[in-house]
């Protein structure tokens, strides 16, 4: 009795529901809770929320819980469906410790999903004993879940950006709530039809409240956001906007590596980290050989120091000044006569 109240407690049953018996095997290292119904309890009609107590029958099930030590867990319970007596339907009672015709329980489901927040689906199988049907079932029931919870009212400003699903340029574009910090809509590709069936699923009179977007510089991104909130004002990225930069001063170094090897000099051989990095994350190895690098004139150091110089635009939390600064940026950037294009 002693155990059976324990487990009456922890379980957060509520009054509906009262554990009846546990049963070990030694043999299988599995533990099974009997649950059971209180007599002469009410339960919410699934269809019309009308409180009934007509039992009209009931059905054995059980659900995988939480182990407990080596042992498996098992909930087992006889659920009743009721009749209800408004608008006639019988229905399962919604049960406290599971989601609808699932066979875990709530607690089980959100274990597994924790680890699959660090682990793959094969290592969860390998921890949890379970297959991967029932990891990708459970993944798939959280997400229709959070879907069923989505809210999309009140959404001014959001971001956008892709993410590799495999390798071969397989990609899944992915629209942020920027403000709230969370993933609004997934898009199974990155064509130039993924971004306008974003925008056709927000509808006309949420996309009236968008008011910033955030996306790197691709041509049918500014496109769509050009045809339906053309209002918005675009805001690229930080790491796009120091990728394309880092991707130009390698143009440059690359072509000054290949004029100095025509003369055998190889000054720039195997120093294209050093450029890409910043300063701060320079090796020591590194810092000597960029000290040396230093002392010729070459047209990849004036490259370098736009890039460095460029760091700071992200420090200001003024407009006005960003926009000074980077006018004196850009003017020196593209009276440097250094070609990009090479």
């Amino acid at each position: 009795m002693r155990d059976i109240s324990f487990f009456q407690r922890i379980l957060h049953l509520g009054d509906s529901w009262k554990v009846t018996s546990l049963d070990c095997d030694e043999e299988t290292k599995t533990i099974r809770i009997r649950v059971e119904f209180v007599r002469g309890s009410k339960f919410l009609c699934q269809n019309c929320s009308q409180l009934s107590s007509s039992v009209y029958d009931h059905r054995e099930r059980e659900w995988r819980h939480l182990n407990i030590f080596e042992y498996r867990c098992y909930l087992v319970g006889d659920i009743p469906r009721i009749e209800c007596s408004r608008c006639g339907i019988v229905r399962q009672v919604k049960i406290p410790w599971s989601e609808p015709y699932m066979r875990y329980t709530q607690s089980f489901m959100d274990y597994i999903l924790v680890l699959l927040t660090k682990m793959s689906i094969k290592e969860v199988e390998e921890v949890a004993g379970i297959n991967w049907k029932t990891v990708e079932s459970i993944l798939e029931c959280a997400v229709k879940r959070g879907l069923g919870r989505r809210d999309l009212s009140g959404i001014t400003h959001i971001g956008v950006d892709e993410i590799s699903r495999r390798r071969g340029h397989k990609y899944f574009t992915l629209v942020y709530d920027l403000l709230k910090e969370r993933v609004i809509w997934v898009g199974k590709d990155r064509t130039k039809e993924t971004l306008p069936e974003f925008f056709d699923f927000m509808g006309k009179e949420r996309l009236e409240r968008i008011k910033i977007v955030c996306c790197d510089m691709w041509d049918p991104y500014l496109h769509a956001i050009g045809k339906y909130i053309p209002k918005a004002t675009v805001v690229f990225d930080k790491f796009h906007v120091r990728k394309l930069i880092n991707e130009a001063l390698d143009r440059v170094r690359r072509q000054e590596q290949r004029k100095l090897q025509e003369d055998n000099i190889p000054l720039l051989k195997k120093t294209r980290y050093i450029f890409l990095k910043n300063p701060e994350n320079l090796t020591e190895r590194q810092e000597m050989t960029f000290d040396e690098l230093q002392k010729h004139q070459l047209k990849t150091l004036r490259a370098y120091n736009l890039k460095e110089l460029f760091r700071y635009i992200w420090d200001f939390t003024s407009v006005e000044s960003a926009r000074e600064y980077f006018n004196k940026w850009f003017w020196k950037a593209t009276h440097s006569r250094i070609d990009t294009h090479g």
